[in-house]
């Protein structure tokens, strides 16, 4: 004989009011993230700068360092954000009552924000002193050209005059004019 059980959920039982997001849990995944990344970039300068040798023929070739370069960079990203979601996902508050399944997808969705927390944050770093120095060599420039248009003077069409192109001095010699 086959039974057949429904289950009703129970009255009164609600979603909690409060965000399932721990916002202290993914920032910290994303600043241990960042760090971790500033860590193994500077360990990866040391490596980098011990393969190559000034002198020719000897050291790492230019394909190889790109390469391993390339390489190294997709492996520092992965170490740096595998670690830093883990210990999002591992700081996060606990959720009581819940499905393991549930649990583990709040866990990697507190990972993935901590990953694009620490991209957006990185990112805002970096675009700040890029803009400092566009804007310092656009107004360099600016005033480069601002100074070359203020030198030039009144007789600076008879410096053309004073010392001829090449060919005018050979036609000018051919005809018996210098000296």
């Amino acid at each position: 004989m086959i039974d057949t059980v429904v289950v009703q959920p129970a009255a009164g039982v609600d979603e909690p009011q409060t965000s399932g997001v721990s916002w202290a849990a993914v920032a910290a995944g994303a600043v241990t993230s960042l760090a971790l990344t500033l860590i193994l970039i500077a360990f990866g300068t040391g490596l980098g700068l011990s393969v190559v040798s000034p002198w020719a023929n000897s050291g790492a070739s230019t394909t190889t360092f790109k390469i391993t370069t390339g390489i190294y960079l997709v492996v520092i990203a992965m170490i740096s954000s595998s670690i830093g979601g883990y210990l999002a996902g591992r700081l996060r508050s606990r959720w009581i009552g819940v499905h393991s399944d549930e649990v583990y997808f709040r866990d990697t969705a507190h990972g993935f924000l901590a990953w694009s927390f620490a991209t957006v944050l990185g990112a805002i770093l970096l675009a700040s002193p890029a803009t400092t120095l566009l804007s310092g060599a656009t107004s360099g420039v600016a005033a480069g050209a601002t100074a070359a248009t203020a030198q030039a003077g009144p007789n600076d069409g008879y410096i053309d005059l004073a010392a001829p192109p090449d060919d005018a001095i050979g036609r000018w010699q051919q005809h018996g004019s210098a000296r």
